[in-house]
């Protein structure tokens, strides 16, 4: 799993900020740039920032954690850390775990700085203003004229199928516009850094994949802004539950990658036999496949469908079964059991 757990990481999630001391700097990734600012200094002069990090100078027990995930998982490219897991499971109990209500807050909130600074309480006043007027300028920039009462439906029919394949035939018809001026509006949304495109994992060998990227926004509240799931426990019950657990996981690790200066080599895998697998993450001649589910108690048999890449001329790597667990834990040597609020 290198990378997933970067070593070199010494990032702590807003939501832990308070079980820490120190200088807190704020990352802002933007998707153009990054920069640093002190927290005092944060204003809304970025509004629109779609990811952020807290960073302690102080090496907190968070970045602890994340080296020794890592050193759990190096030993599958070869090189050992005795004792590995017996340090995670000394300190995995030093970050409270997070229930499955807890994560959806989290989820429909969304992480736009506006909004988990307190800036902009209202959280559909927040959305409704970055569509109008980061959005639709931004967009104008980048397109010139534009419907933007069909763009604003093209943005929502995205949101309704995150986590999906990309059908840029049904997304035209959607917002009632040609399937050129479709594929225009989901390269402009790529260039702005709200959605970003999955691809599948292929080769020579495995010649039975799809070709068909799926679509992931990076910011989960304003997929819940723009498909009107009122509340936090609206959408953990509602249709879209699970693609919104997926898109959340996948976009949190996208992240996590980018904001430490490291390119994500992730991909998903999909063949015409229906066989499935979430996540891959390709690295050091490896592919660890992950697998994405809303339960607290995952069932081994999920990671049966990693051998679908036993073809693969790359080794089979560490895999594992993001969700709702309470701990870290595993099903055996090769397969973990990861809480998805740990990443």
């Amino acid at each position: 799993m290198s990378g997933f757990f970067h070593s070199q990481r010494a990032w702590l999630l807003l939501h832990h900020r308070e079980e820490t001391e120190g200088d807190h700097l704020l990352r802002i990734h933007t998707g153009k740039a990054s920069c640093q600012v002190s927290e005092r200094k944060f204003s809304e002069k970025f509004f629109g920032i779609r990811q952020y990090l807290y960073q302690n100078k102080n090496q907190p027990q968070t970045k602890r954690l994340q080296v020794v995930l890592y050193e759990i998982h190096q030993p599958t490219y070869g090189k050992q850390h005795p004792g590995a897991e017996q340090r995670l499971l000394a300190e995995r109990d030093q970050i409270a775990p997070v229930t499955t209500p807890e994560l959806f807050e989290r989820l429909w909130r969304g992480s736009m700085p506006g909004l988990i600074s307190g800036a902009t309480p209202d959280r559909n006043v927040f959305y409704s203003s970055y569509l109008s007027t980061c959005v639709g300028r931004d967009v104008r920039e980048l397109s010139g004229s534009m419907d933007a009462l069909k763009f604003n439906r093209f943005v929502t029919a995205v949101a309704a199928r995150c986590s999906q394949l990309l059908n840029y035939n049904a997304l035209a018809e959607d917002a009632d516009i040609d399937i050129q001026t479709s594929k225009a509006w989901i390269n402009i949304l790529e260039t702005l850094g709200i959605i970003f495109l999955l691809y599948p994992y292929s080769n020579n060998v495995l010649k039975r994949t799809i070709k068909t990227p799926k679509v992931y926004f990076y910011d989960t509240g304003l997929v819940c802004y723009l498909t009107r799931w009122s509340s936090p426990e609206v959408a953990e019950s509602g249709a879209m539950s699970g693609a919104l657990l997926e898109n959340y996981t996948v976009s949190e690790i996208v992240k996590s990658y980018q904001n430490a200066g490291s390119e994500p080599y992730l991909y998903f895998y999909r063949d015409r036999d229906a066989k499935e697998i979430d996540v891959i993450l390709e690295g050091d001649g490896r592919l660890c496949p992950l697998e994405i589910k809303k339960t607290a108690t995952p069932d081994k048999r999920l990671t049966r469908v990693f051998k679908v890449i036993d073809k693969s001329p790359l080794q089979l790597g560490t895999g594992a079964v993001l969700c709702m667990a309470d701990k870290f834990s595993a099903f055996d040597r090769d397969n973990l059991i990861v809480p998805i609020w740990m990443i």
